[in-house]
């Protein structure tokens, strides 16, 4: 992702190419100038957007699961995905284990965390804000920015920072809390 007027940015980086002196590729990977090495742009302007191409980003479908995006610059370099932890207890211990794990991607300066669970926000408010708000924590100590933490419930969704759900009926009809930077 990369941030454009606004907007954040999806984007497939085109591969490195090393030439000799004759000017022969000595890479294994294709030419920046192969179709498969093209940058594709896709715009998030907004939580529900970025939201929506997580799936493409984890190239799955998450569920029951803590996702993190995790950016250099403005562009989406990684996803990395735990389960959720099924006792209270074991939070911090997965909390540690995602941003030891951030620490050690070179260049990392930013994530969004999104939960995907079956709880509802019915009744009940946010499912898994105690770990959002645990992992926004720590990673903020550790140096990144958080650009947002985002739970998805069965009956809607939230940018945990605004606390504000959204229920699910509405995802397409509605903005976000906040904009997307």
């Amino acid at each position: 992702m990369r941030r454009s007027s606004g907007s954040l940015l999806l984007d497939n980086p085109a591969a490195e190419r090393s030439v000799d002196g004759s000017g022969r590729s000595l890479s294994k990977h294709p030419s920046p100038r192969h179709p498969r090495c093209m940058t594709t742009i896709i715009r998030a302007e907004q939580a529900h957007d970025f939201l929506a191409l997580v799936p493409m980003l984890a190239g799955f479908r998450p569920e029951r699961s803590i996702v993190c995006v995790a950016f250099r610059g403005n562009r989406t370099v990684g996803v990395l995905r735990h389960d959720l932890p099924r006792r209270a207890r074991d939070r911090a211990p997965l909390v540690s284990v995602i941003v030891g794990t951030i620490c050690r991607m070179p260049g990392i300066d930013a994530v969004v965390p999104v939960v995907y669970t079956d709880a509802r926000f019915a009744g009940r408010g946010i499912p898994e804000r105690a770990l959002l708000q645990l992992l926004v924590k720590e990673a903020e100590r550790a140096g990144f920015t958080v650009r947002d933490a985002l739970c998805r419930g069965a009956d809607a969704w939230a940018s945990v920072p605004s606390g504000q759900s959204v229920p699910a009926a509405w995802r397409a009809h509605t903005s976000a809390s906040r904009k997307y930077p």
